[in-house]
């Protein structure tokens, strides 16, 4: 159910003409009381898609209903009755989203379409993988960075051919050399290699630009990490860390108004991520906004 939620809310990002909250931003409401509504105005959306996975042997069961959150009314739900397979659960998802865009009149632009029919992986334990190890990156220490390498590592061994593990090794190397204490220069040549390789199987992966842009930066290059922060927005506009890590290098280099705009574009992508809030109000502090 994670995973599939996870990688729901990744497809419907791909949709330009969407704003997609983060996944860090909606876990926090697991469990919760409150009503749609108030999530709604919380969140600042219009419509929430919610649902659940039931699973028994080889099959898997998926439910999802999509809210007009003013009036708490549905305005579409579906049953998806289908063999547990890599092919199918992207299937699915494919075709929620699709769905999700007919009903609130969203036009999908050709690259909208391609990239949400795109079959990531075909390996289901890799995808399995893939998925622990992007849950274990949100905790942001030292240990939970390690797992997550781990897990991307091993999407990759059993699939080679998946270029979202692959960003997600060279985010993991480049995290542990913010939060974990390794040596940069120990790890910045697999970094590159792995954002090259990442491309190379996917060119529209805006967070393989994403994470190039912070590897540009680091090494001082802030035209190509410019260029690959505009690329990375332009190929994934709903990806948060695009803006959040574009507003961090402007912000370094005083860069203020330019910055201020992107790291609340971040926020209001995901409005409870703690780093985004970090930045935004570091940002603020320096233009003595102070309050």
């Amino acid at each position: 159910a994670e995973g599939l939620h996870d990688e729901l809310l990744t497809q419907l990002s791909r949709i330009s003409a969407l704003r997609v909250i983060s996944r860090t931003s909606v876990m926090g409401y697991v469990g919760t009381t409150k009503r749609i509504p108030e999530i709604a105005r919380e969140l600042g959306v219009k419509t929430l898609l919610e649902g659940g996975v039931q699973r028994s042997g080889k099959t898997v069961r998926i439910t999802v209903q999509l809210i007009e959150a003013a009036t708490d009314k549905h305005l579409w739900s579906e049953t998806f009755d289908r063999e547990l397979t890599a092919e199918n659960l992207f299937a699915v998802q494919s075709q929620i989203s699709t769905e999700i865009a007919r009903l609130l009149q969203v036009v999908m632009t050709a690259d909208d379409k391609s990239q949400i029919n795109r079959l990531p992986t075909s390996n289901l334990e890799a995808y399995n993988h893939f998925v622990a190890g992007r849950e274990s990156l949100r905790e942001r220490t030292a240990k939970s960075i390690r797992a997550g390498l781990a897990h991307f590592r091993k999407a990759v061994e059993l699939d080679p051919e998946y270029s979202q593990a692959h960003v997600g090794i060279a985010e993991s190397l480049n995290l542990a050399t913010e939060y974990g204490g390794v040596p940069r220069e120990s790890v910045i040549d697999e970094t590159k290699a792995e954002i090259a390789r990442a491309l190379e199987l996917d060119p529209s992966l805006g967070e393989a630009y994403a994470v190039s842009g912070v590897v540009s930066s680091d090494d001082e290059d802030l035209e190509a990490a410019e260029a690959d922060f505009k690329r990375a927005i332009q190929l994934s506009p709903n990806y948060p860390r695009s803006y959040h890590w574009y507003a961090l290098r402007l912000r370094d280099q005083g860069r203020l108004d330019e910055a201020l705009p992107l790291i609340q574009k971040a926020r209001a992508l995901d409005p409870e991520d703690p780093t985004i809030a970090l930045v935004y109000g570091t940002i603020l502090a320096r233009k003595g906004d102070l309050d």
